[in-house]
Parts: structure tokens; sequence; C-alpha cells
């Protein structure tokens, strides 16, 4: 960018140059031709000049556009060496901001494996407690079951001895 400016420069001088050349000439010509030879429509050093005037025009115009172009050039350059001023801060930020997420990346990667040791231990822990569960249950529904045969017997043993008391009762009321 910085070669193109130079080298728009280098023309625009290279053309001031020829256009203060090409005046001059202009100039020169205009003052060795007599009022009267000016006014004739074609002689050849009017032809001369109106080539030379329409040389200077376009000279004129080139010209402007390489001051337009240059103009917007350096626009652009100075726009860019604004923006590079807080490229570098903005750059700083986000390079924060990176490594901010890489921090609270690597402590959530900590804390998953924390919290898959802790669902390992807990369910190895629930694993432990159901099994002691079930032979709690067992043991409770075994001694439920000895319970139950013991209160059956239990109440046979006192059917028996009610209907044995029941027999003597009637044998002591019969006997008199």
């Amino acid at each position: 960018m910085r070669k193109e400016c130079d080298q728009l420069k280098h023309d625009l001088a290279e053309r001031q140059g020829r256009s203060e050349s090409l005046r001059d000439v202009l100039h020169e010509l205009e003052l060795q031709t007599p009022a009267s030879q000016a006014i004739a429509a074609d002689t050849p050093q009017r032809r001369k000049i109106r080539t030379l005037e329409n040389r200077l025009d376009k000279v004129i115009i080139k010209y402007n556009e390489a001051q337009s172009i240059h103009k917007t050039y350096e626009q652009i350059v100075k726009r860019l060496k604004e923006e590079r001023v807080s490229f570098d801060t903005q750059l700083e930020a986000i390079e924060q901001t990176l490594r901010a997420k890489e921090q609270d990346y690597e402590e959530l990667l900590l804390m998953a494996k924390a919290a898959e040791q802790a669902r390992d231990l807990a369910r190895g822990h629930l694993r432990e407690l159901r099994e002691e569960v079930a032979l709690q249950d067992g043991d409770h529904t075994m001694r439920l079951n000895q319970a139950r045969a013991m209160a059956t017997q239990q109440e046979e043993l006192t059917k028996r001895a009610r209907a044995h008391a029941t027999e003597r009762e009637d044998e002591a009321h019969k006997k008199p």
C-alpha cells in the first residue's frame, strides 16, 4: 500500500512537471503568435496549441484523480493506524478471556472427575446398604416367620390346653 502511495506521488510529480512544461510551451507559443495568426482557424501552430491544451486537460484530470486516490489512501492509512492502537488492546483482552476460559475448563474437568468419583462411591455405598437391607430383611422375615410359627404353636397349645381343660371340667361335672 505504501509503494502504491509513493508511486502515485511520483506519477503526480512527473505529471505536474509535464503540465508546467506544456503551459510554458503554450505561453511561449501564445507570445510568439501574432494576434491575427491566433485568430486564423487551422494553422499548424493553432493545431499544436489545441493538441497541447487537450493534453493539458487530460493531465489535469489524471492529476485530480491521482489526488483523490492519494487522499483515499491517506484516510485508509490513518484509519489503520488508529485501529492498530486499539487492536493490540482488543487482542490482549481476547487472549486474557481465552486464558480464563481455559482455566475454567480445567477446573470443570477436575470437578467432573471429583463428581464422578463421588458418584461411584455413592453407588458402592448404596449397593452395600441394599445388601445390608436385604440381609436384614431376610433376617427379619426369618424371625417373623419363626415368631409366626411359635405363635401358631402357642395357639395350638393353648387350644389343646383349653380343650383339655374343658374336657376335664365336663368330666368333673359329669361325675357327681
